[in-house]
């Protein structure tokens, strides 16, 4: 089966979307399908035209305070023009099917091939949770939710990496549940570390200090703050701790210093930096994220890939890849730090439980936090999907 692969940025750059789409591509490929990458479409500074330049300046500089933000991502001309890119590229050869991590550059694309996507949220279940659309325009809102309804009707198949996804696109926009299915994302890692390997790092972790790892770009949504607290709170009780902070450099508390290392933004396009990454996760107790929102989380699955157990809030996606007690614990995002520092001090004190939650949690993601897992399931969707098709063309 050849899929037009679809996407507005260069789908092979591990930089874009923390290298999901890169490693969505690369898991289509091997489940057997001839994959041709129709991105990147011409960026938005390109296809803008004049008057959303101006909307855009107008919202943002002058009247945000009162009327909230604007992006021209969102708006219909914009997707129409991703369209046209679309189709006029889809006139090269032959394909049988189209695939996009997201639905903007798929929502107005007509032809008669299936068009499939998978994304980690709708239009809707992101602007209720994240802070950032609090202020956005009603223009912008309601463009985002007739876009976002337009290709999920237009769509054939409906994919998301979590149930809470999957349950928006159901009730906010009526799609039907027949075309609506969940296939978690995979761990964006790509090394040669063997069970083995991963099974000696859970042992060689000291009981002498719990070591926690933070990983994220915006530390304040992830829960940094909170973060600092829990790491405050094991002190507090006389469990030796320290901090590692990976993605960002965030202002740590003088009391925290001694305890915190902050290495920054790391990139995964380097060899090095790749093996500084592992090296973190493979060292580490913990992975503790504590967001207000969030999506998917796919540093869960990472951390999972290296036996590191997550402690993490009960938000958005984040439930579909942490079980409690299987590969980490969810707490409320009111939660009291204390709550979550005595979680974390009661395992490391166990020294058995504590092997055993991280054996577990690497077990999960050889179970299904890993691209080949989801890769699988993703084939099988789409084989459903285009049976069904085919009987319904048959009718």
């Amino acid at each position: 089966m050849r899929v037009a692969y679809v996407t507005t940025y260069d789908p092979e750059n591990v930089l874009n979307w923390s290298g999901t789409g890169a490693f969505i591509y690369k898991c289509l490929k091997e489940q057997g399908f001839e994959v041709e990458p129709l991105g990147p479409l011409p960026p938005y500074g390109h296809i803008r035209r004049h008057w959303l330049r101006a909307k855009h300046l107008w919202y943002n500089r002058v009247w945000r305070r009162h009327l909230g933000g604007f992006s021209a991502e969102r708006d219909h001309g914009v997707a129409r023009l991703l369209a046209n890119a679309v189709m006029e590229k889809l006139t090269a050869r032959h394909y049988d099917l189209i695939f996009s991590p997201g639905t903007i550059p798929v929502a107005f694309v007509d032809s008669d091939l299936p068009i499939v996507t998978w994304a980690d949220a709708t239009f809707h279940s992101r602007v209720r949770s994240y802070p950032e659309y609090a202020h956005v325009t009603r223009d912008y809102y309601r463009d985002g939710e007739s876009l976002e309804r337009i290709a999920l009707e237009r769509a054939s198949l409906c994919i998301y990496s979590s149930d809470w996804a999957a349950k928006s696109a159901i009730e906010d926009y009526g799609i039907e549940r027949a075309k609506v299915k969940v296939v978690p994302f995979g761990a964006n890692v790509d090394d040669n570390v063997s069970e083995d390997d991963v099974r000696t790092a859970i042992s060689r972790r000291g009981s002498d200090k719990v070591r926690l790892l933070f990983v994220g770009v915006d530390f304040v949504r992830k829960g940094g703050p909170k973060v600092f607290e829990v790491l405050a709170g094991l002190l507090q009780i006389g469990v030796p701790a320290e901090l590692h902070i990976l993605g960002c450099t965030p202002d740590v508390p003088v009391s925290l210093r001694g305890h915190t290392h902050v290495r920054g933004f790391v990139s995964k396009r380097k060899p090095d930096g790749r093996q500084l990454i592992a090296d973190a996760y493979m060292s580490s107790h913990w992975l503790i994220l504590l967001p207000s929102a969030e999506c998917y989380g796919v540093v869960f699955a990472e951390a999972n890939r290296y036996g590191v157990p997550c402690v993490a809030t009960q938000v958005g996606g984040i439930p579909t890849i942490i079980k409690d007690d299987r590969n980490g614990r969810l707490f409320p995002v009111n939660a009291p730090s204390m709550e979550i520092a005595n979680y974390i001090a009661n395992i490391f004190r166990d020294r058995d439980r504590y092997i055993s939650l991280a054996t577990a949690s690497y077990g999960e993601y050889r179970a299904r936090l890993n691209w080949r897992v989801a890769g699988e399931r993703l084939a099988d969707c789409i084989q459903t999907a285009t049976l069904r098709l085919e009987g319904v063309a048959g009718l």
